[in-house]
């Protein structure tokens, strides 16, 4: 670190794992310099909301942005990392320009996966990943009235199936599975979703894929494999994604399927980078050693929360991050949740004894043990079997570990007596097995794949209590071998480790420690950060598609450019006023975030 300058803090990514990360950096009293690079024109925004209500006009875009104390940050917006220098400690941006950095956070998440031969320059044919990607689609369903295809069988292509219907559209999937979501072990899940959706009204086109693609006035055409012709007037690619890592090519670190980290989230290879949300891929303790990634809202932000934890500890003091993912999914008005890692388990077994699915709750099954429940309208039922599987999870991990540390008996004496057999070497501590994985799973470089059992591709986060990381109880040590601390802890002169300094302004810290997920007994909302409803717009999104998003000057940093058709927020006035507007009723079911 240079004179000239305070300690720095380096965020890449503003989703939910990079804006927690600099929030938790901020509540362990970090007071150097914090910095914040995305590539999105947009303030952090609330993602799950893209396809489950911003689609179907039940909020305006507006309404999704996350609520965050003032974090004295300086905000990067429309900025790419070109490269990452590790050893030299440098963010490489376009243009020549260098960022040095004392800590990094890693927060990149996913870009969707490109479907070969699809049309992606005709504005019909969509993706669906950021707000920006959400308004486009919006505006060609306000713009037309024929059918609506989704390219892929998973969470995404469901989603804006039910959105679709929901807005009276035709809708189709197709798919080159013989189901959705065959990628979940047993076929409860991919039946049960699959009979919803027609149920509904959405056509089903399995086990095709498109051959042929051709664009005109009448739609976009697709020629698939089974013969069939289908015209749409919107098309959503939900085909995957991949983690967002072209960047960090050439770095030395493992990037092959996400950012290869060890159980603390400290990327492997680096002493002063952490890793968080949908890019990171690192071992769960509570499950096994194999590292995996986790592609769900909750366990970016509190992946985010743990991976700043370790990153001021540093990584010999650091806790491993062992959390019971959550997921939820609203389809055609069913609630679906989940929670373990359904992926794993070789079997299922009915926790309920009833097959309606506003009561049905199933587990998932690894070696005769729990690994995973799946609950159908049924939040008291998810509540109680998701308390269950986190109790059973925690046991047989620390089990597991108790078993590594334990030197394994000697062997019984042989024949003569005089011979003594020697004592087995013991076996190595959790840390050396995970690593031996990791050194495994680095010689099989591969691709995010739906497939894959080892890979989530849509699901959850715990609650604090099993989240598997603890507040630091030791002062900073890890990357800095000076005689001042540099992580902003104040040092008690009682008792080892730091004293929390006082809070800040604007900081709450209830019992969920602001993890980005609340689910009370009844509820069916499954998280906690909602939009806020305001009255409940339907928008036509012509001319106030940004309102609101784009930051403003004095609290978020220098506005960037604004888009093409921006214009300045309307008053409160003129926007009742805006025959663009539509008024529809309020929507109890969304809570304002506290």
């Amino acid at each position: 670190m240079s004179a000239e300058r305070s300690e720095r803090i380096v965020v890449v990514g503003a989703g939910a794992a990079g804006l927690r990360a600099a929030e938790r950096v901020r509540e362990l009293g970090f007071t150097g310099e914090l910095m914040i690079l995305t590539e999105e024109p947009f303030r952090p925004y609330h993602r799950p909301a893209l396809t489950k209500q911003l689609l179907t006009g039940a909020v305006r875009p507006k309404d999704l942005l996350l609520p965050y104390a003032d974090l004295d940050a300086v905000w990067r917006y429309r900025t790419r990392v070109a490269r990452l220098d590790p050893e030299e400690h440098l963010l490489f941006l376009p243009g020549g320009e260098e960022i040095e950095y004392d800590g990094l956070v890693i927060a990149t998440g996913m870009q969707p996966r490109h479907l070969p031969g699809a049309p992606r320059q005709d504005p019909r044919v969509h993706v669906m990943r950021s707000i920006g990607d959400a308004i486009r689609i919006q505006k060609n369903l306000r713009a037309s009235k024929g059918r609506v295809a989704m390219i892929g069988g998973g969470w995404l292509s469901g989603e804006v199936a039910s959105a679709a219907r929901e807005l009276g559209r035709d809708a189709t999937i197709i798919m080159r599975e013989d189901a959705m979501l065959r990628n979940v072990p047993g076929h409860d899940v991919s039946e049960t979703v699959s009979a919803l959706h027609e149920a509904h009204g959405v056509r089903l086109v399995t086990e095709a894929a498109v051959t042929n693609w051709r664009t005109g006035s009448d739609g976009v055409t697709m020629h698939l494999s089974t013969g069939e012709v289908v015209v749409a007037d919107c098309v959503v690619l939900g085909v995957g994604a991949v983690p967002a890592v072209d960047w960090l090519r050439g770095s030395g670190l493992f990037v092959d399927d996400g950012v290869l980290c060890d159980p603390t989230t400290h990327a492997l290879g680096a002493e002063d980078i952490v890793v968080a949300g949908d890019v990171a891929r690192w071992p769960n303790l509570r499950f096994d050693t194999v590292p995996r990634r986790v592609e769900h809202w909750i366990n970016a932000v509190e992946m985010g929360r743990a991976s700043a934890e370790n990153l001021l500890v540093g990584r010999e003091d650091a806790k491993p991050y062992t959390p019971l993912p959550r997921f939820w999914s609203d389809q055609h008005g069913v609630r679906i949740q989940a929670s373990g890692i359904p992926a794993l388990a070789q079997d299922t077994v009915s926790l309920t004894g009833s097959k309606q699915v506003s009561s049905r709750v199933t587990g998932y099954l690894a070696g005769g043990s729990l690994v995973g429940v799946v609950a159908w309208d049924s939040p008291r039922g998810m509540l109680k079997w998701t308390k269950e599987l986190d109790k059973k999870t925690t046991e047989a991990m620390r089990r597991r570990q108790s078993e590594t540390k334990r030197p394994a008996r000697p062997a019984a004496p042989a024949v003569p007596p005089a011979y003594r057999a020697p004592v087995a070497t013991p076996t190595s501590a959790p840390m050396s097995a995970a690593m031996s994985a990791l050194a495994y799973e680095t010689q099989t470089p591969r691709e995010s794949n739906p497939q894959d059992p080892r890979v989530q591709h849509s699901g959850p986060a715990s609650p604090t209590a099993g989240s598997g990381y603890q507040e630091p109880v030791a002062a900073r040590s890890g990357y800095h071998t000076g005689p001042a601390a540099r992580s902003g802890y104040q040092q008690s002169p009682g008792r080892p480790g730091y004293q929390r300094p006082p809070a800040r302004p604007g900081y709450q810290e209830p019992a969920a420690a602001r993890s980005g997920y609340y689910e009370p007994a009844a509820s069916r909302s499954g998280y906690h950060e909602q939009p806020r409803t305001g009255s409940g717009y339907y928008e036509q999104l012509t001319r106030t598609d940004y309102e609101g998003l784009l930051p403003q000057p004095g609290g978020y940093g220098p506005p960037p450019p604004a888009p093409r058709d921006y214009r300045p927020p309307m008053n409160p006035r003129e926007e009742l006023d805006d025959p663009a507007v539509t008024t529809l009723p309020q929507i109890d079911s969304w809570r304002m975030a506290s």
